[in-house]
């Protein structure tokens, strides 16, 4: 039997695959040479062979062969590692879609209303929260500092904390309520280790089912409306805007510039009441939205395309702008990547 059929029988049994096979041969010709690696040799010596060079040669190859082996053992291990992550990384992804309000838990509270909420990945700083009693519903968006993990924990704090302050007192306002949830951030925050910084921007909505007024305070987030009226509000700002389009009337409603965690001043929150009227939207947004790259020259969506988008399809059947806002986003990102966790909410109150 040849060494080529030899080698070809060791390295086509599984149990033997492994096994390192060196010619001792006194072919020199590349034709030969070049068969004998194709299938499997390791290494070759060439007749006459000396004896210190093929030990050379044996305990190299022995040392390949054990590192490899080393190397196996490490990726079995990094893959167990990495499949128990994943793992406790879906297990909490239910917990954290568990917390936040279902489409069913909104039908009995709001004429229509949709949820376009894409994580960057599989847990998500951006959160939602909704509570409702028989005189009044609220809602309040989110948007942790980071995501993945470590936004998803903050998020969690903070859905926790809300329905802490909301049992204590139902019929609280949104400005009182973002004022006791800065007051408990701010205990766990100073409390804990290694996220002095770390911080919450959230808005929150109150709607009162008997007077059809609503209130809304945001901290370092806003709120859009858009009615077929002028949207009256008793609040000035130069951060106030209003924009018309044929018959359709938009507000933009800025938040306080606080966020909920460490600020440099801290100011009151500012409670605004506004009318709302029989089909008027109302649209909650985190930044990543507006903050999102692409379009031809990779540049932000921004403030100004985002209005535009929601005067455009503001119309619309309450699925067909969620789905609207999904293609536009597509479209934009293009071949970029997605930056931040993307929420936007749209609700129809009354």
């Amino acid at each position: 039997m040849y060494g080529y059929e030899v080698c070809e029988i060791i390295k086509s049994n599984k149990d033997t695959a492994h096994i390192s096979v060196i010619f001792i041969t006194a072919k020199q010709d590349t034709e030969s040479i070049v068969k004998g690696f194709k299938i499997g040799a390791s290494d070759y010596v060439s007749k006459p062979f000396n004896e210190h060079e093929l030990m050379s040669r044996l305990n190299y190859h022995l040392e390949l062969i054990t590192t490899k082996r080393e190397l196996e053992i490490s990726a079995a291990n990094l893959q167990e590692k990495n499949d128990t992550i994943m793992q406790s990384i879906r297990y909490a992804e239910k917990l954290q879609e568990a917390m936040l309000p279902s489409a069913d838990d909104l039908n009995p509270s709001f004429k229509n209303h949709f949820i376009y909420f894409k994580p960057l990945q599989n847990l998500s700083g951006d959160f939602y929260w909704s509570k409702s009693t028989p005189k009044a519903t609220y809602f309040a968006i989110g948007d942790s500092m980071g995501h993945g993990v470590p936004g998803a924990l903050l998020s969690m704090v903070g859905i926790n904390a809300l329905n802490d302050i909301f049992e204590q007192d139902h019929n609280i306002s949104p400005a009182d309520m973002l004022t006791q949830l800065r007051k408990k951030e701010q205990t766990v925050f100073s409390s804990t280790a290694g996220i002095m910084h770390d911080s919450i921007d959230i808005a929150v909505c109150k709607f009162c089912t008997e007077t059809k007024q609503m209130e809304f305070s945001g901290a370092n987030l806003n709120m859009i409306i858009i009615g077929n009226h002028d949207i009256n509000v008793d609040f000035e700002s130069k951060h106030l805007t209003k924009t018309q389009q044929d018959d359709k009337h938009l507000i933009h409603i800025p938040g306080n510039k606080n966020t909920i965690g460490k600020n440099l001043i801290v100011e009151p929150f500012t409670n605004i009441e506004i009318e709302i009227k029989e089909n008027d939207k109302v649209y909650l947004f985190s930044d990543g939205y507006r903050d999102q790259f692409g379009g031809n020259k990779g540049q932000k969506f921004k403030k100004k395309r985002f209005i535009e988008l929601l005067l455009r399809i503001s119309n619309l059947p309450f699925k067909d702008q969620k789905e609207e806002l999904d293609k536009t986003m597509n479209n934009w990102k293009g071949e970029h990547y997605q930056i931040d966790d993307i929420t936007v909410i749209g609700l129809q109150p009354f």
